[in-house]
């Protein structure tokens, strides 16, 4: 049972609190989520800051301009969150944990990803997962169902080109959504034990595992299966094209529904990446965000508090809702209910390439495989990759 409530005192205590930046409807939700909590907290008073900045490097920056001064603090899982652990900017909140039982909140693969050697350093709070998306009436038009190994989504994409409907949208400038289409391949093609050795910096490009993720990708692209002008599209304007019919699928993050008419988010269908080859590989992409507790945070009783506050799932649910998210929290709802489904019987989750591997390597990968799909030229792509990558670990 997570503990919510103190008895109040003359003199409040100050809790200061980072998040990052999201919208402005994200920090309205917040703002009225703290009222709540002081309300129920009367002694407690909470500062909030939000994170922002141009990229990584620059909210990174910027948060540790403020380190000092933070007690709770909002960030990303998996390598990022590493990074400050190593650093010493948070510290581990085993006690907490265990003492409110949160592992019965979360898959064991949402788990890996706020864990660090045994230890447990952030409560999930945030996350959406990546899916192909599709348009239901037009499957059912032509007789197509979500497929789940190569061969049927290679079926599915035959069916859409020869009816004249592009299979596969993409938006390329900026490059972001081209980089779920690698991760998923890799993942698919050589599992999540290579996967890890190649953002970690452990494998090669040139290496066949990796030759062989560009080779299925240029077959997609040489069967046209991908529409022309995708260098036209930012990732989020994809969907539309989705529901006109102009395409047939799309690769996707749960977000890219959001802001449309519920009778459009209706008509549209999801399934999961389908597996390649033999191998079996049962992760998916979902890049999350944590709660933790920084070194100064944690010898403040109050912190522990608050961080048990938005550590509830209707809390959670509130705010990921105005992010057009979802809460980590294990709880089956009628709008999440085949996510939660995915998260839970996922073996690993992943962040996304350009969170798991170092930033520079991220947006060098990005662009040279968006101009990839120009060129298609497996040997240009894989040795440039790795004449980067073997650059970045000199420095």
């Amino acid at each position: 049972m997570l503990v919510l409530t103190g008895s109040a005192h003359a003199e409040k205590n100050i809790i200061n609190f980072a998040v990052l930046a999201h919208s402005e409807q994200q920090e309205a939700v917040l703002r009225q989520q703290i009222l709540l909590f002081e309300r129920l907290n009367p002694h407690i008073r909470v500062r909030l800051r939000m994170l922002d900045g141009k990229n990584y490097p620059e909210l990174l920056s910027n948060y540790k301009k403020v380190a000092n001064s933070v007690d709770v603090l909002n960030w990303y899982s998996g390598n990022r969150l590493k990074q400050l652990i190593n650093e010493h900017y948070i510290t581990s909140i085993d006690e907490f944990w265990y003492q409110n039982n949160l592992q019965a909140l979360f898959s064991d693969a949402t788990i890996e990803q706020v864990s660090y050697q045994e230890r447990i350093f952030a409560v999930p709070f945030s996350m959406y997962v990546w899916d192909i998306y599709y348009k239901k009436s037009v499957f059912e038009k032509f007789g197509l169902t979500a497929p789940t190994t190569w061969q049927e989504f290679l079926h599915i994409a035959n069916t859409l080109k020869h009816h004249g409907i592009s299979p596969i949208g993409l938006g390329s400038e900026p490059p972001w959504q081209v980089a779920a289409w690698f991760d998923y391949l890799m993942l698919r093609i050589n599992g999540a034990h290579l996967y890890k050795k190649l953002i970690s910096g452990e494998l090669s490009f040139t290496s066949q595992e990796v030759v062989a993720v560009f080779t299925h990708w240029k077959n997609l692209i040489e069967q046209d299966f991908f529409i022309n002008n995708h260098r036209q599209f930012d990732g989020e304007e994809i969907m539309p094209l989705l529901y006109r019919e102009e395409i047939g699928m799309n690769l996707s993050g749960s977000f890219s529904l959001s802001g449309m008419p519920n009778y459009v988010q209706k008509s549209v269908g999801l399934f999961p990446f389908p597996q390649v080859g033999k191998n079996k590989d049962h992760s998916i992409l979902a890049p999350m965000s944590a709660l933790m507790l920084t070194a100064q945070g944690r010898a403040k009783p109050e912190s522990k508090t608050l961080l048990a506050f938005f550590s509830q799932y209707k809390t959670q649910r509130m705010i990921n809702d105005a992010m057009a998210t979802m809460s980590p929290i294990l709880y089956q709802d009628d709008v999440h209910s085949k996510l939660i489904n995915e998260i839970h019987s996922a073996e690993h989750i992943f962040q996304f390439l350009d969170r798991e591997m170092p930033f520079e390597m991220a947006e060098f990968s990005k662009r040279t495989m968006a101009d990839f799909l120009k060129h298609q030229n497996i040997k240009k792509v894989t040795e440039s990759l790795e004449a980067f990558r073997l650059q970045q670990q000199k420095h």
